[in-house]
């Protein structure tokens, strides 16, 4: 049985991935500079994928991040708690 690497290490193209312990900045990086739609988290030690990253996912994560930070800072003016 081959491993998912040894398959693609017989392609023309290399592999862009990135491991499991990389930030979000990281795959974004990778995603554009690449001009990729998808990304491979990959597994360092057996090299099996373990996720998929795509443009959507992380503009999705970005959005409700962003989102909570907006209500809750708007929460503090109205109570009256920012301050500058």
């Amino acid at each position: 049985m081959l491993l998912y690497a040894e398959v693609l290490l017989s392609s023309r193209k290399p592999m862009i991935y990135v491991p499991p312990d990389s930030n979000l900045l990281d795959a974004f990086c990778a995603l554009h500079g690449n001009a990729i739609r998808r990304l491979l988290v990959v597994d360092g030690r057996r090299h099996n994928p373990l996720y998929t990253v795509t443009h959507l996912l992380l503009l999705r994560f970005v959005y409700a991040k962003v989102r909570v930070l907006v209500v809750d800072s708007l929460s503090h003016v109205r109570h009256g708690r920012c301050v500058g």
